[in-house]
């Protein structure tokens, strides 16, 4: 039943235009912490990081 109520609301907030962002914002928040989960998340270096790394 939450499927299906998940499927109604997805469909009635894919016909308007700020539904869509709606869903892409929330598609976007959850497949990050998907990743974060799953122990996918690499840590970014910064760009001084890198240089000091480079140079040392």
């Amino acid at each position: 039943m939450k499927r299906f109520l998940k499927a109604m609301l997805l469909r009635r907030l894919a016909r308007t235009p700020i539904g869509v962002v709606f869903l892409a914002v929330g598609w976007l928040l959850g497949r990050r912490r998907r990743r974060r989960a799953a122990g996918h998340g690499t840590p970014r270096r910064t760009r001084t990081a890198s240089r000091r790394r480079t140079r040392a």
